[in-house]
């Protein structure tokens, strides 16, 4: 199963010429997904907090559920999350110890 899209969610609807419509409406990140995205990209929440120069509070809170998490830093997240996940990560360095 694929990873939800949180930035936009699809619904399909017939048009007269047989083909799908597409509409978006806006899904809200979870408190899961939000975790998911730093695992992914190996970040903290000190990490973030590092990049976006605010409050560690106020990343907290979004991990914690207890803030809304806003829908562009929602999309930013996702989009580096996906494309570290796509990117992968090289094997080829693992146990190297010459250098």
């Amino acid at each position: 199963m694929g990873t939800p899209n949180y930035g936009r969610a699809v619904d399909k609807r017939s048009g007269a010429t047989g083909r799908a419509s597409i509409r978006t409406k806006n899904l809200p990140m979870t408190p899961k997904r939000f975790a998911e995205c730093l695992a992914s990209l190996r970040w903290t929440t000190i990490d973030l907090t590092s990049a976006l120069q605010c409050q560690l509070a106020w990343i907290e809170a979004m991990e914690s559920g207890q803030a809304e998490i806003p829908e562009d830093l929602a999309c930013w997240l996702e989009s580096l999350a996906k494309f570290h996940e796509a990117a992968g990560i090289p094997i080829r360095y693992r146990d190297l110890a010459q250098f």
